[in-house]
């Protein structure tokens, strides 16, 4: 009958330990799969709630943070700041925005891209009805006044509201609006303002603005 060697129990487990599968090699499937499986989840739950009409927080700080390619409005990612910018459009239609200013959102700016200009044409405090239509003829000065002045919209030490320049790299023109909490109005008002075209004869760009 031939012999069979077992060999020590040292040289038994040594072998036993090398024919065992590293544990290590299956942790990073499995975290490589909970990512996908993550990354999925936030895509079903974007995908409902497009279709139901809400869109989520982490949603809006993404488009928040992308520039705005048309005209549009954007409020910051960290809120406090909402800017507007009107841009030229193919077919010269104009472009209707709307933005709220609140205790939250008190920062108003408005981008008037190209060759176009702000209106009121004589903005400091003034703004035009919320009614106008042809922007054009929102007028500060002169017998056919049509502008109001925006501190009678508000309430409290008005003194130091009023549109202020800011000055861009490109062309056209940029004004920005503060309006601290202390001065916001007890019930909700409108008006407007936007941007016309460099001979001030066509409205670009119409910007509802509504303070509450």
């Amino acid at each position: 009958m031939a012999s069979v060697s077992l060999g020590s129990p040292a040289v038994i487990k040594a072998a036993a330990s090398a024919s065992r599968p590293p544990v290590m090699r299956v942790v990073p499937v499995k975290l490589h799969l909970a990512f996908r499986l993550g990354l999925l989840s936030l895509l079903l739950v974007a995908t409902m709630a497009g279709l139901l009409g809400y869109q989520p927080s982490f949603v809006t700080r993404a488009v928040a943070d992308e520039p705005a390619k048309g005209s549009a409005c954007v409020m910051e990612a960290n809120g406090g700041q909402t800017t507007c910018t009107c841009v030229s459009t193919e077919d010269g239609k104009t472009k209707d925005l709307a933005a709220t200013l609140s205790a939250s959102a008190s920062v108003l700016q408005l981008v008037c891209e190209s060759t176009f200009t702000f209106a009121p044409d004589e903005a400091g405090k003034q703004v035009c009805p919320v009614e106008t239509t042809d922007l054009q003829t929102c007028v500060g000065n002169g017998g056919s006044k049509t502008s109001i002045d925006v501190t009678s919209l508000l309430t409290g030490n008005t003194e130091g509201i009023k549109w202020e320049a800011v000055t861009r790299e490109t062309q056209g023109t940029t004004k920005k609006l503060s309006i601290p909490p202390a001065n916001l109005p007890y019930t909700g008002q409108r008006f407007a303002v936007g941007c016309l075209d460099s001979g001030k004869t066509t409205t670009k760009c119409k910007l509802t603005v509504t303070i509450e």
